[in-house]
């Protein structure tokens, strides 16, 4: 129990501090991030939804940082070139006003039978919505 409490001391304030970071509300389950990031396993992995224990969700912010000019400019080329309808700068004026941030979140689900997918999910948001942008996720593990 003595080892214990130095842990708890170490890592509570870390915990508490993400709760509070702005926007960290965007990471929790069912929110844009982790509802994009289900329908993607879902599609590209063939994840059954249904075995996934929703109250075992487990959320961990890696990352909650400003977008750069650069990083808009990038992301507005790829989405113009795509053919979605906006122009580049309207897609930079998206990706770039009401202080837009890069909400990078490890999600581990736990399926009715105890196994853990671990999954990185990227999204942008800003003052007003966490759906700005979906950027994708990567697979960190896969045990179902």
């Amino acid at each position: 129990m003595k080892a214990l409490v130095p842990f708890i001391i170490t890592v509570l304030p870390t915990v508490s501090y993400a709760a509070d970071l702005p926007g960290s509300e965007c990471a929790a389950p069912g929110h844009y991030a982790e509802s994009m990031l289900q329908v993607s396993v879902k599609n590209d992995l063939g994840i059954k939804l249904e075995n996934i224990q929703n109250s075992k969700i487990v959320t961990e912010i890696l990352s909650i940082a400003p977008v750069s000019d650069v990083f808009a400019r990038q992301m507005a080329k790829a989405d113009s070139a795509s053919g979605k309808g906006l122009s580049e700068n309207d897609y930079f004026k998206i990706y770039h006003s009401n202080h837009v941030l890069n909400l990078i979140v490890r999600y581990t689900y736990t399926n009715d039978v105890g196994k853990k997918d671990v999954f990185i999910s990227s999204a942008l948001m800003n003052d007003e919505e966490c759906s700005v942008r979906y950027n994708g996720y990567m697979t960190i593990s896969r045990e179902f």
